[in-house]
């Protein structure tokens, strides 16, 4: 008598995962920038609290990432996989952002009822704010590593947007010193009112250009290691990114600036061609970013 021969189990195919859980990253990105800009301009007439709609926002971008993670393990179980590997590989570190989020949301309610809502840099760097940030990160940067651990390259667009929405979380955790929230090196300053205030308003207006060049660098070079970026990706980058920090402070006026060094850089990038193997073209390309 032969045994029965157990059917194959019939894994979500990883692109279509992609694509399920970046409506989601999208909302909590979105979500955080809604808050950040709340902060920014509610804080002026004194209306701040946890329980706003813009809070309310951030967090309904952790209930859809949970709700959609949900479905794809129960897909999973059904499919005959454990718990464990019900999980979507390469996402095993975004079901632990998603349980320190909610740890990290009701920890953050408590925060504000006990000690109030914070101010200046305790606003970004509180504890509870920087557990609700290392769990954004840990949620969004999901693609990245799932398309890490294909074997197959495909489509990278899923990869580079998780690469934009962490950027843009980064960018929002150094707002003090980002030149799209505080254009301090493109302002006219008049020396003969305070020299010195002047020298430290343009040192920071220098620091704050090159912090975020750095960020966006290591960022892009980590990408650059593994793959070929698409076309269309260093705008994206820039334009998804400067399109949310201009809201924060109303200055509008700097999103074509963004879109136009996305282009750019899209196409020298594309150009030369850059990759890790042709030292001449990368060093050329990182001089001219």
């Amino acid at each position: 008598m032969k045994a029965a021969i157990a059917p194959a189990r019939q894994r979500i195919d990883p692109l279509v995962v992609d694509k399920v859980v970046l409506p989601g990253y999208f909302v909590t990105v979105i979500g955080l920038y809604l808050d950040t800009w709340a902060h920014k301009h509610l804080a002026i007439s004194g209306v701040e609290d946890f329980f706003t709609p813009y809070h309310l926002a951030l967090y309904v971008g952790l209930l859809l990432n949970i709700v959609t993670m949900a479905g794809l393990v129960w897909v999973g179980r059904r499919n005959g996989a454990s718990w464990r590997g019900a999980i979507p590989a390469g996402y095993q570190l975004s079901v632990l952002g998603m349980g320190l989020f909610a740890l990290g949301g009701v920890g953050d309610m408590l925060w504000h009822t006990l000690f109030g809502i914070e101010e200046g840099f305790d606003a970004g760097y509180s504890p509870t704010h920087l557990l609700v940030a290392i769990a954004i990160a840990l949620i969004v940067t999901g693609p990245l590593r799932a398309a890490g651990a294909r074997r197959q390259v495909g489509n990278l667009l899923p990869a580079v947007l998780a690469a934009t929405f962490f950027w843009s979380l980064i960018s929002v955790l150094t707002l003090f010193i980002h030149p799209f929230v505080t254009p301090v090196a493109s302002q006219l300053l008049d020396p003969a009112g305070n020299p010195a205030r002047m020298d430290q308003l343009q040192g920071s207006g220098l620091a704050a250009i090159i912090v975020q060049t750095v960020a966006f660098c290591a960022i892009l070079f980590m990408l650059m290691r593994q793959w070929r970026l698409p076309a269309g990706s260093l705008t994206l980058f820039f334009g998804f990114n400067g399109l949310l920090l201009s809201v924060v402070e109303d200055h509008f006026f700097l999103i074509p600036g963004a879109l136009v060094a996305g282009i750019l850089l899209d196409l020298i990038y594309h150009t030369l061609p850059v990759d890790v193997t042709s030292r001449r073209h990368l060093h050329l390309f990182t001089f001219l970013l």
